[in-house]
């Protein structure tokens, strides 16, 4: 169980048309398009929900974290999740920050969850704790509540970066007295399907943020990272697969910024039969206004 300080998990996932979906308090822009998940029943355990008796399983927590305490909970959370694996492996990990840019004790809220985290995976992991690092995106969320999914297996997954992207796990001390704790992408099979995951990614070139505050031309670049990422996954994004499905989330942090970068995406990157979320929400640096997530699965014997 979390300690008492930690509240009750809320619902994070639910049924929807046979598919578990996300359920986040952030603005939806445009149609309302749900996280596709598994068609599993959802089973709850202690504090966390999860599908039960899969080679795959989600897990989600939602736990009140008031100002000044995000170090704290994210240090509860994150060192219950990872020690409830047993054998599993995470391969994916959502985190929704309350107040992701306030300052926080001297540190934007963002440093604080990332110090945490990076704490709780050097506790579980020791010196293996990069190579364990699942693929990750970390953005805002209004009110109190941190909200944590995480998708996890029994598979050792394969793991990527981006060739003009410094690792986030060794990003310099000026972003933070502890560097994030993720992986570009991971890729990993249950030997029916074939599943990649391509981290939240953003307008960053070595560990820098380009064109600061420019939505357009950030969206720019981060399709290019995109392609770049999934290049060393060995799945281009222009790659056809039989049964192939492709899910993108598009977080903007001004909601006026999406008829501009949603028809971008539609002429540069999104095809018929993608689904498509786009999200209000801070991104976890202040300078940066876009960030865009894909998750991809097809049938394994497609490849």
């Amino acid at each position: 169980m979390l300690p008492a300080v930690i509240a009750s998990a809320q619902d994070v996932l639910r049924e929807s048309t046979g598919w578990l979906a996300q359920v986040l308090p952030n603005q939806v822009l445009g149609r309302d398009t749900l996280f596709p998940l598994q068609s599993k029943p959802v089973q709850v355990e202690a504090d966390f929900q999860w599908t039960e008796g899969a080679a795959l399983e989600w897990r989600a927590v939602a736990v009140d974290a008031p100002p000044g305490s995000i170090r704290a909970i994210t240090a509860e959370v994150y060192r219950h999740l990872l020690a409830s694996l047993g054998k599993r492996q995470l391969y994916r990990v959502w985190n929704f920050v309350p107040r992701i840019n306030d300052d926080e004790s001297g540190l934007e809220a963002y440093q604080q969850f990332s110090f945490a985290r990076s704490i709780a995976f050097e506790e579980a992991y020791a010196a293996e704790s990069e190579a364990r690092m699942p693929a990750a995106s970390a953005v805002g969320t209004p009110g109190n509540q941190l909200v944590v999914l995480a998708f996890t297996g029994l598979t050792t997954p394969r793991y990527f970066e981006n060739p003009a992207q410094v690792p986030a796990y060794r990003y310099p001390e000026q972003y933070g007295p502890r560097a994030p704790s993720f992986a570009r992408a991971t890729a990993v099979t249950d030997g029916l399907t074939d599943w990649v995951f391509i981290s939240g990614t953003a307008a960053i070139r070595g560990a820098a943020s380009l064109h600061p505050g420019d939505c357009f031309q950030q969206a720019v670049l981060t399709v290019d990272n995109l392609r770049l990422i999934a290049a060393e996954s060995g799945l281009s994004l222009n790659a056809v697969h039989p049964g192939l499905r492709r899910f993108f989330r598009v977080y903007l942090r001004h909601a006026a910024d999406y008829s501009a970068i949603r028809s971008y995406l539609e002429d540069v990157l999104l095809r018929e039969g993608d689904e498509v979320e786009f999200l209000q929400a801070e991104i976890c640096r202040a300078d940066l206004t876009v960030e865009i997530e894909a998750t991809l699965n097809f049938p394994a014997t497609s490849r």
